[in-house]
């Protein structure tokens, strides 16, 4: 079985009680099945909209922003300038 989570990333993590834990995980699952599901919908409407176009241009904006934070992140590592 491969483990898909990283250490230090599953929101979990930091939860020591088990069945805390799996109450943690299982609102963390569904945020991301309803962040989804609204994605979708909402892509669907754009794309019926305004056409592909619009789509790839709205989903760019977000996705630079992500990139340009991440690469600016790595310039400085935590507690080192």
């Amino acid at each position: 079985m491969v483990d898909v989570h990283h250490r230090g990333i599953d929101l979990a993590d930091g939860v020591s009680a088990p069945g805390a834990r799996v109450a943690v995980q299982g609102v963390a699952d569904l945020a991301m099945g309803l962040a989804a599901a609204g994605s979708g919908a909402l892509s669907g409407v754009i794309v019926g909209q305004a056409g592909y176009g619009a789509l790839a241009a709205a989903a760019a904006v977000p996705s630079c922003g992500i990139s340009l934070v991440a690469v600016l992140g790595k310039a400085a590592p935590p507690g080192q300038t």
